[in-house]
């Protein structure tokens, strides 16, 4: 079976499954618009008291926080995906057959996101949509800008892939690692500029946040999203991780299969 088959099949069975439950998208839906609801308050509140004379903010608190979370909105799903069908598979007790079969590792790894990032790019149509017709959100991105949003985006995919794949390989051989996934997530929203900018952090907390490639990630893809600007000085180090970060996170994720065929614990839940 080729690995597009198979990526087929997994996308057919997470579909069939979703289906199931349509009332999540109504309730996706309603929790997203409450969402910029909230936010458009805040940055009403924010733009009133002068606080947008900061450069990051100057095309007001509502823009900078809807551009962080249309990234973030992408990028949570991708990263928990991994752990949550394994977990899955473990307890349907179809983890050890999976990987017995001749597909690689990676094509597998691959076939338990291919419908979480279609889903995830829906809902950030979805949220850019709403933003936009509710709230009057603008954008401002010209060619260049909008090559270095691409790779931003992808970058920032990418991190979150790779600390994805990783808590997926400490979920084959530690079974729960759903506190880790939490702690990852609300690292990234409280220091990588998701909802406020960096700045505003004390002073030993800002120099942790910059040193952070997710940070790099966030700022290029704001900077160009409603700047117009384009970051080398972030994008060229952000591609650099991500091309480390990737094939080592699949080494660990194939060193931890390995252990847990070794000791019998891989279909252990």
């Amino acid at each position: 079976m080729s690995n597009l088959r198979i990526l087929a099949a997994f996308l057919r069975r997470d579909w069939m499954v979703t289906r199931s439950y349509r009332l999540g998208y109504a309730l996706g839906l309603a929790d997203t618009a409450l969402s910029l609801t909230l936010y458009f308050g805040i940055g009403r509140l924010v733009d009133r008291a002068g606080l947008a004379a900061s450069p990051t903010l100057d095309r007001g608190y509502f823009s900078f926080v809807v551009v962080g979370m249309l990234l973030i909105s992408l990028g949570t799903p991708i990263m928990t995906t991994f752990s949550a069908q394994l977990r899955s598979e473990q307890t349907g007790g179809s983890l050890e057959v999976m990987f017995a079969t001749p597909a690689s590792p990676a094509v597998l790894i691959a076939g338990f996101a291919t419908y979480t990032v279609l889903q995830a790019v829906l809902s950030a149509l979805l949220l850019v949509g709403l933003a936009a017709t509710l709230f009057g959100l603008r954008l401002d991105v010209g060619p260049w800008s909008g090559v270095a949003a691409a790779v931003a985006l992808a970058g920032t995919l990418g991190l979150f892939t790779a600390a994805g794949i990783v808590v997926a390989g400490l979920t084959v051989v530690f079974k729960r690692m759903d506190q880790l996934l939490v702690l990852i997530g609300a690292a990234v929203g409280v220091f990588c500029g998701v909802y406020y900018p960096v700045d505003v952090l004390p002073e030993p907390l800002r120099l942790v946040a910059r040193a952070l490639p997710f940070t790099w990630g966030f700022e290029a893809w704001r900077a160009a999203l409603l700047g117009n600007e384009v970051l080398l000085d972030r994008l060229i180090p952000l591609v650099a991780v991500v091309a480390v970060a990737l094939p080592l996170a699949l080494r660990f994720f194939g060193l931890a299969l390995d252990r847990a065929r070794r000791d019998g614990s891989l279909a252990q839940y």
